[in-house]
C-alpha cells in the first residue's frame, strides 16, 4: 500500500510538471468548453435582454419603429381661409346680412371652432366649413324656426355659432321651445331672435350643474 501511494504521488507530480498538464477537477464534474455557436447564443441573449430593458422587447421595439410615421407622410394641418370651398362659404355668409368679408370670416371662425372655445369646449375644433352644411342650417332657421331673412341675419350676428350647429339639432330645439313654453308664430320668432343661444342647447341639468352652462336649458 505504501508503494501504491508513492507511485500515485509520483504520477500526480509528473502530470503537474508536464506542459499543458491537466488541472485538477472535482470527481464526477464535467467542465464544458463553450463552442462558437453557444457564445453567439449568449451574446444574442445579452443583447435581447438589453433591448427589452430599453424598448420593451425586440418585437415590440421593431413594431414601434415601423408604426412611427415619417415627417414627409404626415397630413398637413388645416388652414383657415384658404381654397375655393372657403370662399364660397364666405360669400354665402356675407349675403345673409350687411356683413363685410371680415365680419363673415369672424363668424365662420366662431361657428367652426377656429377662435375661442368658451362655447364649443373642444367639441368642435378647427373644423373646415362646408357650404352645403351651412345652407342646410340656414334653411332650418327659415323653415322650422319661421325666421325671415332679416331675422336670420340678426340671429347669425348675435350667435354665429348657430352656423356650426347641426340642422337636426336646430329643428329639435325649435320644437322643444314650442312644446315646452307654448309659443308659436311671431312669439316664437321674437323669442329666437332675442335668445338665439337656445338653438344650440344640448343639455338640461335641472339645477344639478354638469359644467356645460353655455348650452343648458336652465339658462333659458
Amino acid at each position: 500500500r505504501e508503494r501504491e501511494g508513492l507511485s500515485f504521488s509520483m504520477r500526480a507530480s509528473e502530470i503537474h510538471r508536464r506542459p499543458g498538464g491537466c488541472r485538477p477537477m472535482a470527481l464526477g464534474v464535467r467542465v464544458a468548453t463553450p463552442s462558437a455557436g453557444s457564445s453567439a447564443a449568449l451574446r444574442f441573449g445579452s443583447n435581447r435582454r438589453a433591448q427589452q430593458q430599453q424598448g420593451g422587447g425586440v418585437g415590440r421595439g421593431l413594431a414601434l419603429r415601423q408604426a412611427s410615421p415619417s415627417s414627409s407622410s404626415e397630413a398637413p394641418a388645416a388652414v383657415f381661409g384658404e381654397g375655393e370651398a372657403f370662399e364660397a362659404c364666405l360669400d354665402f355668409v356675407s349675403t345673409l346680412g350687411p356683413f363685410s368679408s371680415e365680419e363673415a370670416a369672424d363668424m365662420l371662425k366662431d361657428a367652426f371652432g377656429w377662435s375661442r372655445q368658451t362655447y364649443w369646449r373642444k367639441r368642435k375644433s378647427e373644423e373646415v366649413p362646408q357650404l352645403a352644411a351651412i345652407e342646410e342650417r340656414v334653411e332650418a332657421l327659415r323653415g322650422a324656426g319661421g325666421l325671415s331673412d332679416d331675422q336670420v341675419a340678426k340671429v347669425v350676428a348675435a350667435f354665429p355659432e348657430v352656423l356650426g350647429c347641426e340642422a337636426d339639432l336646430l329643428r329639435e330645439n325649435v320644437a322643444y321651445v314650442e312644446k315646452t313654453f307654448f309659443v308659436k308664430g311671431n312669439t316664437l320668432t321674437s323669442l329666437l331672435v332675442r335668445k338665439p343661444e337656445v338653438l344650440g342647447n344640448i343639455v338640461d341639468c335641472q339645477g344639478d350643474c354638469v359644467g356645460d352652462c353655455n348650452r343648458c336649458w336652465v339658462r333659458f
